[in-house]
């Protein structure tokens, strides 16, 4: 996760908005999703590389090795990368990707078995319900209507 994806989390709910009202496909929405990650993780490889070593990969180690709970090693990752431990929407925005990642706008080419390998290729209208699905989660969550979101200005 990204402190850049948390701030920038307007520009993504308003991707999700747009999909949902049909004004994106899916094909859209999923290029527009991965470039404003891509720049995002960008963002955080900049200020990174302005550390004077990687405190990123010595707390892998230290957490690989049994040198950090889990808990030291989640408090003290959440504080290097500036983003909270417990987000809903970090939480979202892990299984939005996940989702979005397993669109493929010509899934009905791939003559696979239902069954396990659904979750890997589905198509647009399955990509939408799944954005349906976790927005609501994201919602509850954060005890918002669904209405909140039609509100939100464009960002």
């Amino acid at each position: 996760m990204s402190a850049n994806i948390l701030a920038n989390r307007e520009r993504y709910l308003y991707l999700v908005q747009e999909l949902l009202a049909k004004r994106l496909s899916g094909e859209t929405f999923s290029q527009a999703f991965f470039a404003e990650r891509t720049a995002d993780l960008d963002k955080d490889l900049k200020i990174r590389k302005e550390w004077p070593r990687r405190y990123d990969v010595e707390l892998l180690e230290a957490h690989a090795t049994g040198k950090l709970s889990n808990e030291e090693f989640d408090a003290r990752w959440h504080a290097l990368l500036r983003y909270p431990a417990d987000s809903p929407f970090i939480d979202f925005f892990e299984k939005l990707f996940s989702v979005v990642e397993a669109y493929e706008p010509d899934a009905e080419i791939f003559e696979m078995p239902r069954g396990e390998f659904d979750y890997y290729f589905h198509d647009e209208s399955e990509l939408r319900r799944q954005v349906r699905d976790l927005l609501a989660e994201l919602q509850q969550r954060e005890g918002r209507h669904p209405d909140d979101l039609a509100a939100m200005p464009t960002p």
